[in-house]
Parts: structure tokens; sequence; C-alpha cells
């Protein structure tokens, strides 16, 4: 009797009723070429000869025999062609038949596949996700802001429907949830309802950012604090971009130092490209000597989300050296800024004396533009004096 366990898939999220959650990536993206990468656990008494094959719905899609002593043992990697696997329920298993004896079963997996991305195409990538809208309860908070008078109240943000879609958004689909960015701080709606994919209008998506999260973000700018969300699905599937930003005027009064400034932006953008591998400089002008006073420490903070939903929180100490009036120039990594490409990055910090922080400042949001990540530049083998031969036939670029 051969001992047959259940096969593992690379990708996708095991959901609550038991069933395996399939997503874009696990399904056509992360192998593109191959599919559904699937992992055959080895069986008992596994030999020489044994043949595997991996079904899908009872139809082979991929087969394997066992040819060489060092496989023995060992797990056996086959896929599901990306084009096979639909949005909707598959049965997954697989089969061995030993050298001369009749094929045995392995259990079979339940798949839910979900190829649909939330939030549809986005057309116009540069600038957040084309198909994806934010509003705000109260309305004034746009116009006014958030004050010390209504902070406690919250703001209530809302997912808002483009006129005639009949969605919240396209492919919205129960179980996606809205993460909502509110200045470096993160917050979750709850599942979407059959209710508020049906009838949008009548049940708006809504997420409320407390008091607590705001008076953590820290008070902004004249600019205001970036707002902007993006949604993921029950398996995983992720909104290509998040949506455009708002900003938000908040003076909740707790913050009276004026925010840093970054030197290598240009108003309110950063480019990555322009950036390059040089490390951000911020600079604060210690100015009045009753704040200031030589000795203190400014602890500088950068907070953000990057595109992939990951918190990234970074504190740089730089001590005041001199009597104000003075300029406190200081430097972090370039790659914790690099890793905001395509979202914002917010600078802040506190004024530490004796050990403990005396004051804060404002936050200045930073829009970052760029890739985040820098490939090596290719080589051009058959330049070796800076040229190109012109009238080769061909070029081998490394």
């Amino acid at each position: 009797t051969l001992a047959l366990n259940d096969p593992e898939i690379t990708g996708g999220v095991l959901l609550p009723d038991g069933v395996w959650g399939v997503n874009l990536a696990a399904a056509r993206l992360n192998f593109p070429d191959k599919g559904l990468k699937c992992q055959i656990p080895p069986w008992n008494n596994m030999d020489e000869g044994d043949k595997v094959e991996l079904l899908l719905h009872g139809a082979v899609m991929d087969q394997k025999t066992i040819y060489d002593a060092s496989e023995i043992g060992e797990r056996v990697t086959l896929f599901v062609p990306p084009n096979r696997l639909l949005t909707g329920a598959s049965t997954l298993s697989y089969k061995v038949t030993r050298f001369s004896q009749r094929p045995e079963e392995g259990p079979t997996l339940t798949l839910f596949v979900k190829l649909e991305l939330p939030g549809g195409q986005d057309t116009d990538p540069d600038y957040g996700h084309s198909e994806l809208a934010i509003a705000f309860l109260p309305e004034n908070v746009v116009r006014d802001g958030v004050d010390k008078d209504n902070v406690k109240d919250g703001v209530v943000v809302i997912v808002a429907p483009k006129s005639g879609s009949g969605l919240p958004y396209p492919n919205a689909a129960v179980g996606d949830v809205i993460h909502v960015g509110w200045a470096g701080q993160t917050v979750l709606s709850a599942p979407l309802t059959q209710a508020q994919v049906d009838a949008p209008d009548a049940n708006p998506v809504r997420i409320l950012i407390d008091e607590a999260t705001l008076l953590a973000a820290g008070d902004s700018d004249l600019a205001g604090l970036s707002v902007s969300y993006m949604i993921r699905d029950r398996v995983l599937n992720q909104s290509e971009d998040w949506c455009k930003e708002a900003r938000i005027i908040v003076d909740t009064g707790n913050s009276r130092l004026l925010a840093p400034i970054l030197e290598q932006a240009d108003g309110l953008i950063l480019d990555l490209e322009k950036l390059g591998d040089d490390l951000p400089l911020l600079k604060v002008w210690a100015e009045d000597s009753n704040e200031f006073s030589r000795g203190d420490v400014i602890v500088m903070r950068l907070t953000g989300t990057t595109a992939e939903d990951k918190s990234v929180d970074i504190v740089v100490r730089q001590s005041i050296d001199k009597n104000p009036p003075v300029e406190v120039d200081i430097l972090h990594s370039n790659p914790g800024l690099r890793s905001l490409g395509t979202r914002s990055a917010i600078y802040s910090y506190g004024l530490e004396r004796n050990g403990k922080i005396i004051q804060r400042s404002k936050s200045r949001t930073i829009t970052v533009v760029g890739e985040p990540t820098r490939l090596a530049a290719p080589i051009a083998l058959d330049a070796p004096q800076g040229a190109l031969d012109p009238d080769a036939a061909n070029y081998r670029i490394r």
C-alpha cells in the first residue's frame, strides 16, 4: 500500500472553509511558462520506474517517471498549465503507478481559483489606479481638515463608486478587504459583503480612521497628509495600484515645530532616478532658542507603506552641535526611501532633551516616483573600447 499525502501548492491561501484559494500570481505569474506549481510528497517504497501524474478534474496535466536513484525520497514537482485554470471551483489530485501495478490515486484538493484583480485594469499607472476613487465623511474634512475640535470624531474614508458602474469598483467580490494608508498608518476595512457588492450606493464601503490613528500619524504641514487605499481579495489578489492619493490637512494642536525639508525633493515630489544612490538629506531649521538648544537631539522619523503594503518606519538621531539659530542636516539610508517608490514618504521629528521628547514637528508628505529597485546596467560584451561594430551581424549583451 502506498502512503499518498496531500500535494503542496506554491502560492495562494487556505480559506476558512478548508478550500485552497489560488490567485492570479500562483496560477499564471509566478511561473508564466509553466503555470501552477505543485509538489507531490514522496510515497512509501518510492522506486525507479514509478510514474506520477497530476490531475485537474481527472484529466492529466503533467507527469514524471522516476529514472534516477537520486530522485527517490524527494518531492516531485509538476505544473498545471496556465491556460487550464479558470476562475471557479476546481479539483486537483494525482496518481502514482508503480512498475507493472495498478495506479493508486492520492487525496483530492478542492481549489477556488480567482484570476480577476480587484479594481480591474489600471489604465493610468503613473497617477494612482484609474478605476479607484476616494471620498470622505464628513465632507468638509477635505476643505477644512482635521483639528483639535473634530479629531475625536475620526474621519470616514469611503470607497466611491464610479457613476454608472453598479459596483464599488471593477471586479468587486465578497470578502475583499480595503487597506487604507493614512500618512504611514494602515487601517483595514471589514470584508466586503454581498449587499455592498450588489448595491454599493445603498451600502457604501466605509472605513473609520479613528482618533488614535489620527494622533499616531501626527499633524501635517500646509500640503496635508497623504491618504489612499488598495484592495486585496480573499485569495490575496491585489489591485494593480493604490488609488490616487488625497491630501488632508491635520492640525490638532499637538505639533508646533515646522516640518522637516527633504533636500532632494522638488517641492513635494521626489524622483528616485534623480536621487540615484545618494543619501536622502533632511534639513531642520532650529531658529528659536526658546525651542531649540545646543545638545538637543533631532529624532527624525520616516514612515510609509510600500506598494506591497509593508510598513516602513526608520528613525535617525542627530544632535544639535551649535547654538541656535542653526540649520541641522540629517542623512539616512537610501534603501528605506527607495522602498516607497510609487507611494508616499512621511517625514516628521521629535525634539529630545535630557532623554525625553519635549516637542514634535508637523509631518511633511513626499510623493515618491520611480522604481523602488534598480537593476544593474547591461554590459555590451562586444564593445571592449566602448563602441559597437556597426557591421556586426549581432551583439552579445549581458
